[in-house]
């Protein structure tokens, strides 16, 4: 699929601000339908049992019934059983990839945006082109392009219209259990890493560190010192203030690709 911009187009380029649930349903309902992907063999697993157990009890209520009413009900069954229980570790997922590609934008503008979005992506001005599923070429028209992180969406970016807006669905992570946070705490201690994920959004002062974590700002600086000598964090003073944020090793150390068997 090729996807043609005008200027219009380009200044109308944003990043989404949270999960699309929607989407998450369908790229969900899909990867049930396929060979199980190895990123989702416990969620996989975890969700036919639970949702076999649901299915029994539609099926004996749905006797006589509206089949339209009965697909609603097994959608939002399924919700419950395959998204619900994901949907605070996919907020945090999407608003740390939101981090990283503003930092990307602002650092290289949307020629780097664009070239490190995905392998499956071509930059060629004014032609993004993604290999996929979908062919043909789009005129994007002057309404500008969403881009859109998708949790589920293990395939390469997909290009929807809705609404008459143009999205770009494209996957960021196959990570849904909590095996990171455990091997992370074990890597560099359980407070540090605690730390690191309350900084993995917009970053935070030693205050607000020490606030939400429950330790002495005297604390608070002794752990960032640590974490600052090991390049996972750097520190900006404003003002009588001092405000840390991640780096990309940081940010890297967070994502490590680990699988769910």
């Amino acid at each position: 699929m090729r996807l043609r911009f005008s200027p219009a187009d380009l200044a109308g380029v944003r990043l989404s601000g949270g999960p699309d649930l929607a989407l998450e349903l369908r790229f969900a309902l899909r990867m049930l339908r396929e060979p199980p992907h190895p990123c989702f063999g416990a969620w996989r697993a975890e969700v036919l049992r639970r949702f076999d157990h649901r299915l029994g009890r539609l099926a004996a209520a749905a006797r006589d019934r509206d089949p339209a009413e009965v697909d609603e009900q097994l959608t939002a069954a399924f919700a419950r059983v395959a998204i619900d229980p994901f949907a605070e570790r996919m907020e945090t997922l999407v608003a740390a990839d939101r981090v990283r590609r503003s930092r990307v934008l602002l650092d290289g503008g949307l020629d780097a945006l664009f070239t490190k979005l995905h392998p499956a992506v071509r930059w060629t001005p004014p032609i993004l082109e993604i290999t996929g599923e979908t062919t043909g070429e789009v005129d994007l028209g002057g309404s500008g392009l969403l881009l859109q992180p998708a949790v589920f969406l293990v395939r390469a970016p997909v290009p929807i219209r809705r609404d008459g807006a143009a999205i770009l669905v494209y996957p960021i992570s196959c990570e849904l259990d909590e095996q990171q946070d455990e091997e992370l705490g074990a890597l560099i201690g359980r407070t540090r890493a605690n730390l690191v994920r309350m900084l993995r959004t917009d970053g935070a002062t030693t205050s607000d560190l020490a606030r939400d974590a429950g330790l002495t700002a005297a604390a608070v600086s002794q752990h960032v010192a640590v974490l600052r000598a090991a390049g996972l964090v750097v520190t900006q003073a404003i003002g009588r203030s001092r405000r840390h944020s991640l780096t990309p090793t940081g940010f890297r150390l967070l994502e490590r690709p680990l699988c769910a068997h």
